[in-house]
């Protein structure tokens, strides 16, 4: 009983020490982010801690599954004239009356709602050049414009019920499955949405009305190259061909939202049936579908899941759970914890990568929970509300990567820029989960 234990205490130490190890790698980014994720699963076989069936089982998931599919099907809008659609309607918006905050809002809006249909770096590198030709025209400030746009892509990560959204919670419930979680803790497909979409509301409205009038930029020349190519972007498909890729796109869309929500069908299936007709059909290539996978995401999410098992099978999740407890005082208090658990990566991410933010608490999230007896979607919650506010510096997001480089900023100006959104969303945050946890969590 007693090398049972002090087994235990060691695998324990060394799955803290891998979270650890990962963590600086990826806040330093001394070697490639997915180079540094794949030391997770190499380092879990090579020590012991699990088999290498366990160790790589990340790989075999229907999640990650699930992720390649909706990034192979989020190719046929990306060649579809969807985007210059968007740039056709921002443009007819900016004439008229309504002046520089008439165009901020339609900029902001058309942002938002390209994140509901491709994942939000895909959208920010879309609406950049759009972004800087209707600065141009319009005469507005073009790194208002881009921040105020950076900011909105950067947040609108789980909000609409398609596209990523949809496989998200399989994330979430596959860390919870892997850490032992009672099986009635589950995520269900519009939970996220249910959760975040009443304040993201409030908080875009806050964001297009008022945070241009709060942000203090030293403006850069607008480049005219960017506008050029904004105005001679489109698609390379016949019109009937077009046209057949917007059916094929929003066919798809709508039979994931049906199918899952209510018949339970798997996302990858939908996906994939959709992306075997577009490829069939010539409206995309095999190229193509493989050119629109988020490879560092899927790699990520691959390599962390088997953490959530280590830290069942070690006994980790309960020495955690302890640890956290005394740490605070032996206050109970959810509320207290959920705080924590968003401060916490909502800190650290403005150094990393808010997937990697993400891919670090969320196991950690499960494991206090399981330890200390909650209901682990609260913590799950707050950690990915936490590492999806990077605000303040360019290694947050590849969305704010884009904002930085494409507007020219300095470091300080960023940051004091990114206070802004962030104070927004983290008061939005404490008003609202109480209200949201009785709501969906009973």
């Amino acid at each position: 009983m007693i090398a049972k234990e002090e087994e235990n205490v060691e695998q324990s130490t060394i799955v803290f020490g891998i979270t650890i190890l990962m963590s600086i790698l990826f806040f330093t980014n001394c070697i490639p982010m997915i180079a540094a994720a794949f030391v997770v699963p190499i380092l879990l076989q090579l020590t012991g801690v699990l088999t290498p069936a366990e160790a790589w089982s990340g790989f075999s998931n229907t999640t990650i599954i699930s992720f390649v599919m909706v990034f192979a099907m989020s190719a046929v809008l990306k060649k579809s004239s969807f985007i210059s659609d968007i740039q056709k309607c921002v443009h007819k918006m900016n004439q008229g009356t309504g002046g520089k905050a008439k165009v901020l809002a339609a900029l902001g809006l058309s942002t938002c709602f390209l994140t509901a249909f491709m994942n939000a770096a895909s959208a920010t590198a879309v609406m950049t050049p759009i972004i800087i030709s209707v600065a141009a025209k319009s005469k507005i400030s073009q790194k208002k414009a881009l921040k105020l746009c950076g900011d909105i892509s950067s947040n609108s990560f789980i909000v609409f019920p398609m596209g990523l959204t949809l496989s998200q919670y399989l994330t979430y419930n596959a860390y919870l499955d892997a850490a032992g979680a009672n099986p009635i803790y589950r995520f269900h497909t519009l939970d996220q949405t249910f959760m975040k979409l009443p304040i993201f509301i409030i908080w875009l409205a806050i964001m297009i009305l008022l945070y241009p009038k709060f942000m203090h930029v030293k403006e850069e020349l607008i480049d005219l190259q960017k506008i050029e190519e904004a105005d001679e972007k489109g698609t390379t498909l016949s019109p009937e061909k077009d046209r057949l890729a917007k059916f094929l796109f929003f066919g798809c869309l709508a039979c994931m939202i049906v199918l899952v929500q209510f018949f339970k069908i798997p996302i990858y299936i939908t996906c994939g049936l959709f992306t075997i007709a577009s490829i069939g059909l010539k409206v995309i290539t095999i190229q193509d579908a493989v050119d629109s996978m988020a490879w560092i995401s899927i790699v990520l999410t691959a390599c962390t899941l088997p953490l959530a098992t280590a830290f069942k099978h070690s006994g980790a999740s309960e020495i955690f759970g302890n640890t956290l407890n005394a740490a605070i005082g032996g206050i109970s208090n959810e509320y207290v914890l959920v705080a924590i658990f968003f401060l916490v990566p909502a800190f650290l991410t403005q150094f990393m990568s808010n997937f990697a933010c993400s891919a670090i608490f969320s196991p950690l999230a499960v494991a206090a929970s399981v330890a200390l007896g909650y209901d682990p979607r609260f913590l799950v919650a707050a950690a990915n509300f936490g590492a999806f506010s990077g605000f303040l510096t360019p290694m947050s997001t590849a969305c704010e990567a884009i904002v930085f480089g494409e507007g020219r900023f300095k470091m300080g100006e960023f940051a004091l820029n990114g206070m802004f959104p962030m104070l927004v969303w983290f008061v939005l945050f404490v008003i609202w989960f109480p209200i949201c946890s009785k709501l969906f969590f009973t």
